[in-house]
């Protein structure tokens, strides 16, 4: 557990302990598409600036986490072959890293094969934000800006059936 530096917001990362190393599918919980996703506005770990502006059009899958929390640690590799497997789509993967010296982000990432997108939400204000409480927690977000899907918790994003649920996001299935 780690308090974000206003001390009002306590994030909690999910461990095996709640639920088992991999949720299924059906954990990925359907808001509707209702909700407009909240403003974006963060530096990757190169400085360079992105907004949910920059990826309209686009299936976004972002991802809340820490590299203190296993379980966020644990579903990296799935997310980078869903990117993989993606990779010719309209898709996107943001993984936020919450509140954490970026030193320490890319010591965590260099031991992985990692390349979508990290940005850094350096205050834990983006994370409350779209109103997260524990890690890690993930959104995705289809081509018009709608939240249409939740994670609470780790997911395995490589599997036929959220493999299914983004497709059917994609721009031309809709």
């Amino acid at each position: 557990m780690t308090h974000i530096t206003k001390g009002l917001t306590v994030i909690v990362c999910i461990t095996g302990l709640l639920l088992p190393a991999q949720v299924p599918a059906a954990e990925l919980l359907d808001t509707t598409g209702d909700a407009t996703a909240p403003p974006l506005d963060l530096v990757d770990l190169h400085g360079r600036q992105h907004s949910l502006d920059d990826y309209a059009g686009k299936v976004l899958l972002v991802n809340f986490w820490a590299s203190w929390c296993v379980p966020c640690i644990k579903e990296m590799p799935g997310m980078q072959r869903t990117a993989d497997t993606l990779r010719d789509m309209p898709f996107v993967i943001l993984a936020i890293n919450i509140a954490e010296p970026q030193n320490r982000i890319q010591k965590v990432l260099k031991s992985m094969d990692i390349n979508f997108r990290v940005l850094l939400d350096k205050d834990g204000s983006t994370f409350t934000a779209w109103q997260g409480r524990v890690l890690p927690t993930s959104f995705l977000v289809d081509p018009e800006g709608r939240i249409r899907y939740r994670a609470v918790g780790p997911i395995d994003w490589d599997t036929d059936e959220v493999q299914a649920t983004i497709n059917k996001m994609m721009p031309d299935q809709q």
